[in-house]
């Protein structure tokens, strides 16, 4: 294994992981938060029970202690940066991209996302709505249905490529799992069938990661003990002068 590759997974909090000894920890990502507080919790724990069921831990932005009584602005910078705290404890991520008010997904989830990508660590995403974006696009925003792409009433252009949002998040992730299109209204914002099945194939992409992070540990502790027996050696080479 080359230095390079050594660092970069030595820097990534999967190897933090197997030094704590615990599961590894998933940043479960959605606009669940904005439920209100006894229906975001049940979601989460639901998908907390579902994690642990695939060797997972799962870790809900919803579960940092925020302050009370604090001015917008000061809870906004509090909610960021305890979040931002709460993502840097995890080894990777799973995005709900079900659309939020609007046609695409959470701005903040989008974010995090990428926050995560962005880190080097296991992404994976799901969407409870089965229609790919132009077909979500409603008639009265276009101004041009037929040209190719269509048009919207601003002259732009309505083309994300037949993906279910903007391949910036459907391309960045390992795995996207896509609901059946037999969901009801009511149950796209809460039906967690695909979520499983995305915390499944993170299960699986962790699981083969397992032996790469073995060897990490093993040079790990090659380095340690290389260090460890040159100050020894320098120590007693100081102490015979």
């Amino acid at each position: 294994m080359s230095q390079d590759t050594l660092h970069s997974w030595a820097s990534q909090s999967s190897v933090d992981s197997v030094l704590r000894g615990g599961l590894p920890r998933v940043y479960l990502a959605g606009y669940e938060v904005f439920f209100e507080a006894d229906k975001a919790s049940a979601i989460a724990e639901a998908k907390k029970r579902i994690c642990a069921s695939w060797g997972l831990e799962g870790v809900f932005p919803g579960d940092v202690e925020l302050s009370h009584g604090l001015p917008n602005a000061m809870r906004a910078a509090e909610i960021y940066s305890k979040d931002v705290g709460l993502m840097k404890t995890c080894d990777a991520i799973c995005a709900n991209l079900t659309p939020f008010r609007g046609l695409s997904a959470d701005a903040g989830t989008c974010w995090e996302l990428g926050h995560f990508v962005g880190a080097g660590k296991p992404a994976v995403a799901y969407s409870n709505e089965s229609r790919m974006y132009e077909a979500r696009v409603p008639p009265g925003l276009l101004a041009d249905a037929e040209a190719r792409p269509p048009l919207d009433v601003w002259g732009m252009k309505v083309d994300m490529q037949g993906e279910p949002d903007n391949c910036m998040m459907t391309r960045c992730v390992a795995h996207l799992s896509i609901a059946d299109a037999s969901l009801t209204d009511a149950d796209v914002l809460v039906d967690l069938r695909a979520f499983e099945d995305s915390i499944a194939q993170l299960a699986e992409l962790l699981s083969t990661r397992s032996e790469a992070r073995s060897c990490v540990m093993r040079e790990v502790q090659k380095e340690l003990d290389g260090s460890r027996s040159q100050r020894m050696q320098s120590h007693d080479v100081s102490a015979s002068s």
